[in-house]
Protein backbone atom coordinates (compact mmCIF):
# COMPACT_ATOMS: atom_id res chain seq x y z
CA UNK A 1 0.00 0.00 0.00
CA UNK A 2 1.23 3.43 -0.91
CA UNK A 3 -0.28 6.60 0.03
CA UNK A 4 0.58 10.52 -0.57
CA UNK A 5 1.92 13.09 2.23
CA UNK A 6 0.93 16.82 2.12
CA UNK A 7 2.35 18.65 5.23
CA UNK A 8 1.44 22.03 5.76
CA UNK A 9 2.94 23.89 8.15
CA UNK A 10 2.67 27.63 9.53
CA UNK A 11 5.32 29.81 11.27
CA UNK A 12 4.95 33.39 12.31
CA UNK A 13 6.34 35.04 8.90
CA UNK A 14 5.70 31.79 6.19
CA UNK A 15 3.67 28.82 5.22
CA UNK A 16 5.85 25.59 4.22
CA UNK A 17 4.47 22.99 2.33
CA UNK A 18 6.09 19.51 1.63
CA UNK A 19 4.56 16.91 -0.62
CA UNK A 20 5.84 13.52 -0.89
CA UNK A 21 4.47 11.32 -3.44
CA UNK A 22 5.91 7.33 -3.99
CA UNK A 23 7.17 7.28 -7.07
CA UNK A 24 5.16 3.80 -6.87
CA UNK A 25 2.09 5.50 -6.49
CA UNK A 26 3.10 7.69 -9.21
CA UNK A 27 3.21 5.18 -11.50
CA UNK A 28 -0.07 3.55 -10.35
CA UNK A 29 -1.74 6.82 -11.56
CA UNK A 30 0.22 8.62 -14.14
CA UNK A 31 -3.09 10.99 -14.47
CA UNK A 32 -2.13 12.42 -11.27
CA UNK A 33 0.38 15.37 -12.08
CA UNK A 34 2.34 15.94 -8.39
CA UNK A 35 3.74 18.68 -9.60
CA UNK A 36 0.82 20.31 -11.31
CA UNK A 37 -1.11 19.57 -8.14
CA UNK A 38 1.30 21.31 -5.88
CA UNK A 39 1.30 24.47 -8.10
CA UNK A 40 -2.56 24.51 -7.78
CA UNK A 41 -2.22 24.54 -4.12
CA UNK A 42 1.05 26.79 -3.77
CA UNK A 43 -1.01 29.64 -6.35
CA UNK A 44 -4.11 29.79 -3.70
CA UNK A 45 -1.67 31.14 -1.56
CA UNK A 46 1.07 33.03 -3.38
CA UNK A 47 3.69 30.59 -2.75
CA UNK A 48 6.40 29.62 -5.22
CA UNK A 49 7.92 26.01 -5.59
CA UNK A 50 11.36 26.06 -3.60
CA UNK A 51 12.39 22.36 -4.44
CA UNK A 52 11.96 19.14 -6.26
CA UNK A 53 12.60 15.74 -6.56
CA UNK A 54 10.66 12.61 -8.60
CA UNK A 55 9.29 11.75 -5.26
CA UNK A 56 9.04 15.08 -2.71
CA UNK A 57 8.17 19.09 -3.43
CA UNK A 58 9.22 21.82 -0.98
CA UNK A 59 6.98 24.72 -1.55
CA UNK A 60 7.38 28.34 0.71
CA UNK A 61 4.29 31.08 0.77
CA UNK A 62 5.67 34.14 2.56
CA UNK A 63 3.34 36.10 4.87
CA UNK A 64 1.87 39.69 4.37
CA UNK A 65 0.50 41.65 7.11
CA UNK A 66 0.10 44.20 4.73
CA UNK A 67 -2.24 42.10 2.58
CA UNK A 68 -3.96 40.20 5.39
CA UNK A 69 -1.90 36.96 4.15
CA UNK A 70 -1.10 35.68 7.78
CA UNK A 71 -0.04 31.82 7.37
CA UNK A 72 -2.35 30.40 9.42
CA UNK A 73 -4.80 31.88 6.90
CA UNK A 74 -2.70 30.81 4.14
CA UNK A 75 -2.74 27.21 5.48
CA UNK A 76 -6.78 26.89 5.34
CA UNK A 77 -6.75 28.22 1.55
CA UNK A 78 -3.86 25.90 0.23
CA UNK A 79 -5.89 22.89 1.99
CA UNK A 80 -8.90 23.67 0.42
CA UNK A 81 -7.85 24.54 -3.11
CA UNK A 82 -5.84 21.48 -2.69
CA UNK A 83 -9.12 19.45 -2.04
CA UNK A 84 -10.70 20.89 -4.65
CA UNK A 85 -7.41 20.27 -7.27
CA UNK A 86 -7.75 16.98 -6.26
CA UNK A 87 -10.88 16.38 -8.26
CA UNK A 88 -10.50 18.58 -10.87
CA UNK A 89 -10.41 16.97 -14.02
Amino acid sequence: MHSCLTAPTTGDKQLAILCHVPKALQDATPEFKIKEWVEAVTSSCGGTIESETDEIIKAVAPGNPEKEMFPLKMRDAAQVCGSAAAYLD
